[in-house]
């Protein structure tokens, strides 16, 4: 069985699902979606163009943030307590994270 599909259902370690799943391809998904962007937005990766879109790539990159957190969250019970809280409190720190820039993005913050 595909490893999205055992951590979407709870079946992968802890340990592939935060750091595979979250962690990896999370970041290639972020990589892929600031690649795109830079064609449509001129000087994309400068630091000074990047810091004033970062909260739009984080906000086109939420719906991952989401399944990655739930894969995380079902897949925690596969591990120690230990570890189990940690990656929780993390992927909901991702979550907490994601809404605060698409907040950014909609000018509500």
């Amino acid at each position: 069985m595909n490893l999205f599909v055992r951590a979407w259902k709870g079946k992968a370690s802890l340990a592939a699902a935060f750091w595979l799943v979250h962690v990896v391809f999370g970041i290639i998904i972020a990589i892929i979606i600031s690649i795109i962007c830079s064609f449509f937005i001129a000087n994309f990766f400068t630091p000074d163009v990047y810091s004033q879109y970062s909260d739009l790539v984080m906000t086109i990159y939420f719906p991952y943030t989401l399944y990655s957190a739930i894969c995380v969250w079902r897949c925690a019970k596969n591990s120690s307590m230990v570890w189990a809280v940690i990656a929780r409190i993390l992927v909901v720190l991702a979550i907490i994270s994601g809404l605060i820039s698409i907040l950014h993005v909609t000018h509500i913050m």
